[in-house]
């Protein structure tokens, strides 16, 4: 969801015969949002308005799925946890997954691997290379490429010893 209602707020006359507006969207958790600017005095300023919708709506995809994009990072947190307000989990997956993919940081990999297995489960080969517009062949080699790294990772995991050594130098 994201906004469900918005109205001209102000529409005043200036003395140089432009309008001062400013505009109040709402959102769908109650949350107002205002945009103020200074029109031509010919305006339509209702036409203005519903264009800045699709504006407003893509700012607050944008900042939502940055804040769990630096969560991701910051905790490494389980992105399958995420509760949405204005982006989609599909939205949110597709992107995380196309960020981690350029992503050298081997810690941040291993970290979606509980979402890699979710989406083996629930979908085909050819379902996740058309979600993230790649041709299956290419998935196929990051899928390697990706069990190759959750291998490594399993093994050091299930010898401590090793992961003690790692992780003291």
């Amino acid at each position: 969801m994201a906004i469900i209602s918005s109205i001209i707020a102000e529409d005043q006359a200036q003395k140089d015969g432009r309008r001062s507006i400013r505009e109040i969207h709402t959102d769908h958790l109650g949350k107002q949002h205002s945009v103020s600017y200074m029109a031509k005095a010919e305006s339509d300023v209702n036409a203005v308005m519903i264009a800045r919708l699709s504006q407003i709506n893509a700012q607050l995809i944008e900042i939502e799925e940055q804040k769990y994009l630096s969560k991701f990072e910051d905790e490494l947190s389980n992105p399958l946890n995420y509760s949405f307000d204005f982006t989609t989990k599909k939205a949110f997956l597709k992107r995380l997954i196309r960020y981690i993919m350029k992503h050298k940081d081997v810690k941040t990999v291993l970290a979606i691997k509980p979402l890699i297995d979710w989406l083996k489960a629930n979908y085909t080969a050819t379902q996740i290379a058309t979600y993230l517009g790649v041709t299956v062949a290419i998935l196929l080699r990051i899928n390697n490429r990706l069990d190759a790294i959750f291998a490594v990772s399993d093994t050091l995991i299930a010898d401590d010893t090793m992961v003690e050594d790692i992780d003291n130098g």
